[in-house]
């Protein structure tokens, strides 16, 4: 996953992200390979955070249109050789390893364009995938227990951090598989932002 630095004028970057979409604690474990169905809420619920007043118990996702609940967003920022890794992971619960586990799951990792793992504001991932082919891979949104992997295709990341909290504007294009190979893969629309749990592995 290749990176692209977005360090000047955060504002820009936000619609400049927007216009593509248009156009276009502990440590976390690696999601099981097997596990179920997409919890939703109505439209007219906020796709992004809960009213500032109470911390959200959910994060929420646009997928092709329709807000899907999440459980809250990690964030893990640490240092591997010379990058700086950031995990998106959501915080599941303890049954979600259970083979009838029916809830949805995010588990992403991006390069970062920081030499400092507590310098992320105005930082951008951007991956697109070189292959059509479903990957071998436990990164991806996860739908239905895991029943279905939402894999990036095309997508991208813009960090925003303030004095009293950080979130990660995520959006692009994902390629949909499921564990039966007769479904075609179906190329899906996710757009979120989610206000994170802010995890700093410092040197």
């Amino acid at each position: 996953m290749r990176l692209m630095s977005a360090r000047n004028s955060g504002w820009i970057l936000t619609a400049c992200l927007c216009t593509w979409i248009v156009t276009g604690c502990g440590e976390p474990a690696a999601p099981p390979k097997t596990s179920p169905a997409p919890a939703t809420v109505p439209a007219t619920q906020s796709a992004t955070t809960e009213p500032a007043t109470s911390k959200p118990s959910v994060s929420f996702m646009l997928i092709n249109g329709k807000t899907v609940a999440f459980p809250l967003a990690k964030l893990r920022v640490d240092r591997k050789g010379s990058r700086v890794t950031a995990l998106l992971f959501s915080d599941d619960p303890k049954d979600a390893i259970n083979a009838n586990y029916d809830g949805n799951s995010f588990y992403l990792e991006m390069d970062l364009d920081t030499d400092d793992v507590e310098d992320l504001a105005g930082a951008m991932w951007s991956y697109k995938s070189k292959i059509s082919e479903r990957q071998d891979s436990p990164y991806g949104i996860f739908l239905n227990g895991h029943k279905k992997q939402l894999q990036p295709m095309d997508v991208r990341a813009l960090f925003e951090v303030n004095e009293s909290a950080t979130s990660i504007h995520i959006a692009g294009r994902f390629m949909s598989y499921t564990d039966d190979e007769n479904v075609p893969p179906e190329i899906i629309a996710v757009d979120a932002k989610l206000p994170v749990d802010l995890i700093l592995k410092k040197d």
